[in-house]
């Protein structure tokens, strides 16, 4: 990624922080504005703003933070995997539902390693949701809303999913 794009990817990210900042301290002070209107003209349009606003914020500090991470630790997991079945029926037997088939698998044992990579910039937007939505609850003017939440989150998810798969490899470790 080049300077030019991730100085770009970085005012855009400032940019659309502040702007959803000023959302929430509007809405917190109980104000109103012409997109607040245009959201509760669209049925589900509160869901639909959180899962869009937050997904493209973490999209955008993503790209802006060159998609750095932490990889927290490897844990191995074995399991077992069968490597082919066979069935035998006996040919002799004239009855089908009297018919048995004995299923014959090899067993072996498969050890794999698993990471957790977390990308700081989904951590710090996660944490930020998290925060403001919790924050409701002591706000006279909001209401904490589960669905809100589950929204953010998938909004989160969806974004920061496609963002990776279309730097393709992280950048810094």
């Amino acid at each position: 990624m080049n300077k030019f794009v991730r100085y770009i990817s970085l005012c855009i990210a400032v940019s659309f922080f502040l702007f959803i900042s000023w959302a929430v301290y509007l809405a917190n002070m109980g104000g109103n504005n012409v997109l607040f209107d245009i959201v509760k003209i669209i049925p589900y349009g509160d869901k639909f703003a959180h899962f869009l606003l937050f997904g493209l914020l973490t999209a955008v500090t993503l790209f802006a933070s060159k998609f750095s991470y932490l990889d927290i630790g490897y844990y191995r997991q074995r399991f077992s995997v069968n490597s082919s079945l066979r069935f035998n029926s006996n040919p002799n037997m004239a009855n089908d539902l009297n018919r048995k088939a004995n299923c014959k698998s090899e067993r072996f044992l498969v050890n794999k390693s698993i990471k957790i990579r977390v990308y700081y910039a989904i951590f710090v937007v996660s944490s930020v949701v998290l925060f403001e939505e919790i924050s409701q609850i002591f706000i006279t003017t909001r209401t904490f809303d589960m669905t809100d939440l589950a929204a953010d989150a998938l909004g989160i998810a969806l974004f920061s999913t496609i963002a990776i798969r279309i730097n393709k490899k992280p950048c810094v470790k």
